[in-house]
């Protein structure tokens, strides 16, 4: 009998060591970084969504914005809350969150180039894909 249940025991530390999805889940902000990104940039390239999830990793850092991650993406207005999330949306949420940008630390707003009320050049520090993106000053 114990050996048996040695036997399951070494069986479920195997499967820990050898299947990812059991030892290896994703936190909250990171999936909610990745659904954001997926609802922003769903046919955007990897490095659109890089840029745009670099603005809220800029606005993390920013002393005008909240300090979390989970604060800045529910802030209301600013980034839609996302159902679901494609592989390379999580890629990018991994990259982002493990320090990668796709902007200078400036950028702190984005806006879609088809946008009915475009905000014009004065503060426009980049464009990637579908979205201008600013900065508070127009400063890089």
């Amino acid at each position: 009998m114990r050996r048996w249940i040695a036997g399951l025991i070494m069986l479920a530390m195997a499967a820990c060591v050898f299947v990812p999805s059991v030892r290896f889940t994703e936190d909250r902000d990171t999936v909610r970084l990745a659904r954001t990104l997926y609802a922003l940039g769903k046919a955007e390239s990897y490095e659109t969504k890089l840029a745009l999830g670099t603005v809220a990793m800029n606005r993390v850092e920013n002393p005008w914005f909240p300090g979390s991650l989970g604060g800045v993406l529910s802030d209301q207005q600013q980034f839609p809350a996302g159902s679901r999330y494609d592989d390379e949306s999580l890629r990018a949420a991994h990259a982002l969150i493990a320090g990668r940008r796709g902007l200078p630390e400036s950028a702190l707003y984005y806006q879609a180039i088809d946008a009915t009320n475009e905000w014009g050049e004065e503060n426009r520090i980049d464009s990637v894909g579908g979205y201008n993106f600013y900065s508070q000053d127009g400063n890089l």
